[in-house]
This record gives structure tokens, C-alpha cells and sequence, in this order.
């Protein structure tokens, strides 16, 4: 299942990838708002060799 309907609206499931914008005649540089100096996000708690998981704040 790639999607769901709640309350009559349609949701997908996605995955993003980096995404180049195309102009009329060439690919377009990077924007200033492209740039992230926060990196990237950890979605998944750390997990130790014994399996222990610890969540970090």
C-alpha cells in the first residue's frame, strides 16, 4: 500500500531524493535555500551491540 484515504482526502507515501530543477536550457544552480548548514535529521534511535536503545534529546 502506497497510500491512504482519511477523511476523504488522499494521502501517498513518498521517499525524497535531491532533486535537480531543469530551466529552459540547461539545469539550474543551487539556490541559497538549498543549503542546510542543520544536517541531517536522525530518525531512528541509537541501538548498542546488545540491542539496548537509547534516545537522545
Amino acid at each position: 500500500m502506497t497510500g491512504a484515504w482519511v477523511r476523504g482526502c488522499r494521502y501517498e507515501v513518498v521517499r525524497v531524493e535531491r532533486v535537480t530543477r531543469i530551466g529552459p536550457d540547461r539545469p539550474e544552480r543551487p539556490r541559497p535555500s538549498d543549503m542546510g548548514d542543520y544536517g541531517p535529521f536522525q530518525i531512528h534511535p541509537l541501538m548498542d551491540e546488545e540491542g539496548n536503545t537509547t534516545y537522545s534529546s
